[in-house]
């Protein structure tokens, strides 16, 4: 995960005026890939702590709150992420590749 923090800052850095996701609408600016960064830094800090806490990937995803990111994350309703994003950032915290 770490290495998508760095590739959407070098995202950042192109001369670009539409970015198309590969999921969910297009875009102008820059300034919603910051908020993804922000996002996974903040996913990849809480799932760290919880996986030195001995706490299960899919006990972490349950506990997970990202609602400090729903004014830029509509979706976000409450406690709660993808237990497979948690499962990978285990696995990465684990030394898998």
């Amino acid at each position: 995960m770490p290495e998508w923090i760095e590739t959407l800052e070098a995202l950042k850095a192109l001369d670009v005026e539409v970015i198309l996701p590969g999921h969910g609408a297009a875009f102008e600016g820059v300034a919603k890939i910051g908020y993804l960064q922000a996002y996974l830094r903040d996913l990849w800090r809480e799932a760290s702590a919880l996986h030195a806490a001995g706490v299960s990937a899919p006990e972490a995803a349950k506990k997970i709150d990202m609602t400090a990111h729903a004014e830029h994350f509509p979706e976000i309703s409450g406690p709660g992420v993808s237990e497979h994003a948690v499962e990978r950032i285990y696995e990465l915290l684990d030394g898998g590749s």
